[in-house]
This record gives structure tokens, sequence and C-alpha cells, in this order.
């Protein structure tokens, strides 16, 4: 028996865009004469939903963020995007060796979810089953999202698999009562107890056999 349903993290799982996001933080942040490097603001802020991330970058340089500061950092991603985006290696090739229904549950809007899947090639594997963090108002890792995505997919949480590549996005799985599939390529993160990491996503589809027989 297969799990009814694949519940796949967007942002670092299935595209490699948490590299643009920072940059793109980081240049917004540089023309308020901020200096912050990306890559550590990767590390720090890995999944972080973004109000969350603004405050703590206001609080640590003592600054207040105009309105606009959102909309330009989102503007200069979707530019990105459209450059540089490309998909995590060996996504395409996983998700074309899956039968199950797939659906994508984010933090991030609907639109730049549905951006991210256009630009790099993969949206046709999941059509208009895109779950945002904003349509329920929690964000991981509370395990509201990844229960709305199930409901709206048909399945029991029990039988959906969770695909995720960060720390708060296992904890709402794991809390949604969701088995979790953790993508750590680099074999750096700590796992918790009965998560399944991997570090290659052409194994994905032998490690979800595997563990949804009964």
């Amino acid at each position: 028996m297969s799990f009814d349903c694949l519940i796949f993290d967007c942002d670092g799982t299935l595209i490699d865009s948490e590299p643009i996001g920072h940059r793109a933080m980081a240049e917004e942040l540089a023309l308020l004469g901020i200096e912050e490097d990306a890559a550590d603001m990767q590390r720090r802020y890995l999944a972080w939903r973004l109000r969350t991330l603004f405050d703590d970058l206001e609080a640590r340089h003592g600054v207040r963020f105009d309105d606009g500061m959102e909309a330009r950092w989102r503007a200069r991603v979707a530019q990105l995007y459209d450059a540089a985006l490309r998909p995590i290696d060996g996504v395409a090739a996983m998700l074309a060796a899956l039968a199950q229904p797939k659906c994508v549950a984010s933090n991030g809007p609907r639109a730049k979810i549905e951006h991210g899947l256009r630009a790099t090639g993969l949206l046709g594997h999941f059509g208009d089953r895109l779950y945002s963090a904003y349509d329920v108002g929690a964000w991981k890792p509370d395990p509201a999202l990844f229960r709305h995505a199930a409901a709206s997919m048909g399945a029991a949480p029990a039988r959906c698999a969770v695909i995720e590549d960060s720390p708060v996005g296992v904890e709402a799985a794991l809390a949604a009562g969701m088995p979790a599939f953790f993508y750590d390529p680099d074999g750096s993160q700590p796992v918790p107890p009965g998560v399944v990491a991997f570090a290659d996503m052409a194994g994905l589809p032998a490690l979800l056999a595997a563990s949804s027989q009964p």
C-alpha cells in the first residue's frame, strides 16, 4: 500500500530558491546601509515566516522598515527567479517517477509558489494543488497548513507523506501526525526520531515505497 498523498515543501525542497531570496534581502538591506551576508541569513532564517524575519532584522539593527520593504523584496526576488532559479538537482525526474497524488504546502504566498514552479518547469506536476500558509493564516511549525493540504486532497493525515528541507517544516509535519522525509543534502542537520533523512532526490521514490509498507 502506498501513501495516499505526497505533500512537498517548495523552497529548498523543489526549487533552489533559498539563496535567491536571501541574496535579494541582502541587496535590499544594503540600500538601507545595513550589511548582512546572504549565506549567513540563509542559515539563520531557513524557512522563517517573512514577517518574523523582518522583526528579527529590525531588532538586531535597530531600524524600522517602511511599508514598501516587502513589495520591493518580492519584486527583486521575482526578477531573480526569472533569471536564475533552478529546480533542486534530481527533482524533475523524481516527481516523474512518483504516481501518487502530489501537492505543495509552503509558507510563501501562492503567487510566489506558482511563479517558482512555473519558472523551473515543475508546475505541471502539481496543477492548482498549491497550498499557502497565507490561505490559512498559520505558518510552519504550526501544523495547520499541512492539515489543510491533506483535507483539500481528501487524504487522512497518517496516509500523507511530507517532504521537507527545514526543521520547522519537519516539526509541523510531525505535529500534524504525518510521516516526514527530511531532505538534507549536506547531512548537517539533526534528525528527529522517526523522521527519514535523505540526501539525494533520486532515492526518494524508493524510500517512500519502503516506508509505506504496512
